[in-house]
């Protein structure tokens, strides 16, 4: 398995070119192995989005291409 591009703690963005109400910064909560969610990725990361005031799950590839790492913890 590689490695994870972000770690627990990291602050992150996602620039999304579209509108600016889409734009939000999140922090990454935990990183989850291929095991603990039956996923077909190697890990994925939790992470809590502070403008939208939730908590999601995505695979590691779509994180690693659409998220910017803004402070690292």
């Amino acid at each position: 398995m590689r490695s994870p591009k972000f770690k627990v703690g990291d602050l992150v963005y996602f620039p999304d070119e579209g509108e600016a109400s889409n734009k939000d910064y999140g922090i990454v909560i935990r990183i989850i192995s291929e095991d603990q969610l039956k996923l077909e990725c190697p890990y994925a990361y939790e992470i809590y989005w502070i403008v939208e005031g939730n908590t999601t799950i995505d695979e590691n590839w779509w994180i690693e291409e659409n998220i910017v790492l803004k402070a690292r913890a």
